[in-house]
């Protein structure tokens, strides 16, 4: 197995397992563990009314928040109110990926956004995110997301 080999801020090169000072003199010590914290991502769909998916999108950009997937769906929620063939109602599916720290701004985005305190105002579901990869570039995880 070859040695995993870094810079340190004195440009001084580092084998795995040396502390800098015993790789100025050369000399070994013990095993340290390198642990890369990789981001935790999600994927987040909301199904809302149609009229409000221009000031949605407007609103997530301003917010810094870009890339989306819209979907032209259908359905009926749990209201007693139906008639007995189920009117399907016209809804709007959004799909955003987004690293961990975004979630909590695109929620409140979206709930600020979307409620009209109405029925159907909408659902907001959050997903954990494997994997992503940017067919185009092959970027993955957070470099395909951001």
């Amino acid at each position: 197995m070859d040695p995993l080999r870094i810079k340190t801020p004195f440009f001084m090169e580092l084998s795995y397992g040396q502390k800098p000072q015993a790789a100025a003199r050369g000399k070994n010590f013990c095993l340290v563990s390198l642990i890369i914290k990789e981001r935790d991502m999600k994927k987040i769909e909301c199904i809302i009314r149609p009229e409000k998916l221009k000031e949605l999108t407007d609103q997530l950009l301003l917010a810094g928040i870009g890339g989306l997937t819209v979907t032209e769906a259908k359905g009926f929620g749990s209201e007693i109110t139906r008639p007995q063939n189920y009117l399907f109602l016209p809804k709007t599916k959004i799909e955003i990926y987004a690293v961990d720290q975004q979630v909590d701004e695109i929620v409140k985005v979206i709930s600020k956004c979307c409620d009209d305190g109405k029925f159907g105002s909408g659902k907001i579901a959050i997903f954990p995110l494997q994997r992503c990869i940017r067919v185009r570039t092959a970027q993955t995880d957070d470099e395909a997301i951001l």
